[in-house]
Order: C-alpha cells, then structure tokens, then sequence
C-alpha cells in the first residue's frame, strides 16, 4: 500500500447525544474536520491508552496528546480505570489521495442519513454491515455526485468505494459510476463510464467497487454514482432504490 507523507491527526474527543465518543480526523495544515462516532460511551471519564499491534496492555500508554498519522494504520485503545481494564476499541483508517481533501456535493444526502455529510466520504473510515452506524451517507431517487479537489495535479488511475447492501430495506448496489476531471474546477473532461449489474441474490452487507481507468493528472475529480430503481418482484418495485455510500478513495 503506498505511504502518503501527510500530517493526519485525531483532535478531539467528546460525547455525542447518540452515547458514543465522536473522534475528530482533521488535516492539519487547512484544519479541515470531519467527526465520525466510534468510540463507545465507556470512554467518558477515562484514560484513553494508545496500543500498538504487538504491544501488551501493560505496556500501553496514556493518549493524552495529538495522535499524529502519516499513512493508513490499525487504531487500537483501551479504557483503563482504576479496577478494571475495558474491552479493546479497534478501527481502521485507509488514507488515499482524496483522503481530507475539500469535497462539495451537487445534492445533498438524505436527511435521515445524512450525518457528517460529505465529509464522511474522505475520512478514510470503511462503513459496515449496519448502515446506520454515520459511516455511510445515503441517497434516494438522486445520484451521488461529489467533487474533491486534490489541491494539485496528481496522477490518479483508480477509484475504490462501498455500497451497502441490504435488499429488504431497498438499498442497492451502484447502476453506474462516471469519473470526470478537471484542472480548474469548471470545466471537466469525462474520462470513465462503467456499469454493474443488479445484486438481487448475494447476502446482504458491504459490496466492493474497484473502478480502473487509464493514467491521467488532474487536480479536481467529479465521481457521479447512480443507483437502481428496486428491481421486479421486490416489494418496492417501481421505486427507487436507496444508495449508500462510505468512501470515495482516489489513487
């Protein structure tokens, strides 16, 4: 996996009304921030340690400083009190090129699943089987359309993201997926088209999309993900399917 030598940092930590510890993922040159609900409430009024993949927990750490990233890494900590050891808190974080970068979207993700909004698309944290966790960010009857802007030309051949997939509550997997460029950010060139089939038989939980295309340098990247209409013999047929989306990895 390549190792990109930018300064990430974790920032914060502070309850949420949802009983779950936010971490706040900030890029620390433009400090641009984006919350995500991990850790679990245990958390309030407690020593966070730090744990590395070999590290016993006696040997473990107090975090109680900036936690500096500069590549994708295994988060692992513990609450540690003073009569008990909690449960070990584990996530993973997956910077690409797009990771922390400016994003704007042309709609708006559904309210009812909109949590941290479009910056849920770049915090390099993978959604899983629940879909209402705010990893994932939804859509219904519009597509996916988002805009980053890598802050420089780059050379990029390769786009990864998920969809959850649970067929009963009408979400679906991607119909399509366009990839556009740009230089200036108005005007953009179409450089990918790619279509999947339907997913009506596999078991429900994360769909991996891993979209190639040819070599180019650009600075802006406009990715538009199209979703199904619920398909014959499913309850929902005729309508439109729900969307969902974790992350827009650029490399």
């Amino acid at each position: 996996m390549q190792t990109f030598r930018r300064w990430f940092a974790i920032i914060g930590w502070k309850l949420t009304t949802m009983s779950h510890i936010n971490y706040i993922l900030a890029r620390k040159r433009t400090g641009l921030p984006t919350t995500h609900s991990a850790l679990p409430k245990a958390l309030k009024m407690a020593n966070i340690r730090q744990k590395s993949h070999f590290a016993p927990k006696e040997s473990l750490k107090i975090l109680n400083s900036t936690l500096k990233l500069t590549e994708s890494a295994k988060l692992r900590a513990i609450v540690k009190r003073k009569t008990s050891v909690g449960k070990e808190f584990k996530t993973d974080i997956e910077l690409s090129k797009s990771s922390m970068k400016p994003i704007s979207l042309k709609n708006e993700p559904h309210e009812n699943y909109r949590f941290e909004g479009a910056q849920t698309l770049i915090d390099g944290l993978s959604g899983g089987k629940n879909y209402k966790t705010g990893r994932w960010i939804a859509f219904f009857g519009e597509n996916l359309d988002a805009t980053i802007d890598l802050q420089e030309n780059q050379e990029i051949s390769n786009l990864k993201f998920n969809n959850n997939l649970t067929k009963g509550d009408w979400i679906f997997n991607a119909k399509s997926v366009k990839i556009s460029v740009s230089d200036d950010g108005k005007e953009f060139k179409e450089i990918h088209y790619q279509e999947f089939p339907i997913e009506t038989i596999a078991e429900d939980g994360v769909m991996n999309f891993n979209v190639d295309f040819d070599k180019t340098n650009a600075r802006y990247v406009n990715v538009v993900i199209e979703p199904f209409m619920c398909p014959e013999g499913h309850s929902g047929y005729g309508y439109p399917a729900w969307i969902f989306v974790d992350e827009l990895k650029i490399n």
